[in-house]
């Protein structure tokens, strides 16, 4: 059913695009190729979306994170470089020291993000 076929009131508008966000979210394909294969508008996708689905305060500021240093510690010779950072959601992550501000921030959004 494309979403030009019948008028629809606003709770028909609602229950179409929940479960059109829905089968999204089950379909692991981008938000552009989900309105493509079913045959609905984009930005229509992405209105309803935030509008069912607003982002919390706390979503919205996980782009920035505190970071806590400990300077007492010191680096050994025989200690390896990593750094270890302790999630919100309890899980603690050892990473190289190597590793760039974008890929630890990649890697902490994905471990941060619920996968059903």
């Amino acid at each position: 059913m494309n979403e030009k076929s019948l008028p629809m009131n606003k709770e028909e508008q609602r229950a179409f695009w929940t479960t059109h966000i829905q089968r999204w979210k089950e379909s692991h394909v981008t938000q552009e190729v989900y309105c493509t294969q079913a045959g609905i508008s984009y930005g229509s996708f992405v209105h309803w979306r935030s509008a069912l689905f607003p982002k919390s305060k706390i979503e919205k500021s996980k782009l920035f994170v505190p970071v806590k240093i400990d300077a007492t510690q010191t680096k050994s010779s025989t200690q390896h470089e990593f750094i270890q950072i302790k999630l919100t959601t309890g899980h603690v992550v050892y990473m190289p020291i190597a590793m760039d501000a974008k890929q630890i921030a990649s890697l902490i959004y994905y471990l941060s993000t619920p996968h059903d």
